[in-house]
């Protein structure tokens, strides 16, 4: 890694480390941030959610909710207590397929919203269940080009990562989402201008 880059491997090995506090700290940050909101708002969910029938948003509204949860104590654990070294090259590609999850369910979410925004229009829902499709392809496409790099001794984790030369499939996995979202964003205002 650093031969390419020509910096000295004890700055590579600095860089890692403060790497690692900084996630680990954050991850603890974060997950204490979604606990505290799934038990803030844990009773209107009951109320609304959980006695209301079941419906394509409310199986989103649940794979969001609890996936999420889920996915964050998981690596939240990960991170904390370290990866074997077999298991890195496994636990890395965690990450990137529960974010995948995530974005299906939020997508979903929106795709039904903008469907009931737009007059449960069939050309608006057949137009975002496309653009979902696509989201995903490019998503699971750009997955396929992660590795995992594990972590000098001493730092716990292993990072999933772009495999060398394939940066574009990287840029994908986080461009697809934003342009998804961005579609989303433009038919919302133009359905309030117009």
């Amino acid at each position: 890694m650093s031969s390419n880059l020509n910096i000295p491997p004890d700055q590579v090995e600095h860089a890692l480390r403060v790497f690692a506090a900084a996630k680990t700290y954050l991850i603890k940050v974060v997950t204490c941030i979604l606990c505290w909101d799934s038990l803030s708002t844990l009773a209107t969910e009951i109320r609304y959610i959980w006695k209301a029938k079941l419906t394509p948003l409310k199986v989103a509204y649940l794979i969001n909710r609890y996936w999420t949860f889920l996915a964050m104590i998981f690596s939240t654990i990960l991170i904390i207590r370290g990866v074997p070294p077999g298991v890195c090259a496994k636990a890395a590609f965690f990450e990137p397929g529960s974010v995948i999850v995530t974005l299906m369910s939020c997508s979903t979410i929106l795709t039904i919203r903008m469907h009931a925004l737009f007059g449960r229009s069939a050309r608006v829902l057949t137009f975002l269940c496309l653009l979902m499709l696509g989201e995903l392809a490019v998503l699971c496409v750009a997955t396929t080009q992660f590795e995992a790099i594990a972590l000098p001794a001493g730092i716990n984790g292993c990072v999933a990562t772009g495999k060398q030369g394939n940066a574009g499939f990287i840029t994908a996995f986080a461009a697809a989402p934003l342009a998804f979202d961005s579609v989303i964003v433009v038919m919302t205002i133009h359905r309030f201008v117009s």
